[in-house]
């Protein structure tokens, strides 16, 4: 995904995709800062995207109990059931 944006763009240097499930936008993030503070780069474009491709992921999360069976997301409080996972996307 990050090789495609950069061409698209026709952004110069390093392209780094990472994964590491929730905390991938973070971890980039950190990877961004780390790289500035080094100065290994100027400037760094972060971005994050989740993708269910397939039918299987979300449906592990239901049955694993790890998504909201109400569909509501209710971080820290005491109502928080599991996470809701949604698809959005911003121009």
């Amino acid at each position: 995904m990050s090789g495609r944006i950069s061409y698209h763009y026709d952004i110069g240097g390093p392209s780094v995709t990472l994964d590491s499930a929730c905390s991938s936008s973070l971890a980039a993030l950190h990877t961004a800062l780390l790289n500035i503070r080094a100065d290994e780069c100027a400037a760094a474009i972060v971005g994050a995207v989740s993708v269910f491709s397939t039918p299987e992921v979300p449906e592990f999360a239901r049955v694993s109990r790890m998504s909201s069976p109400t569909g509501t997301s209710r971080p820290f409080t005491d109502a928080a059931d599991g996470f809701v996972p949604r698809r959005a996307s911003r121009r």
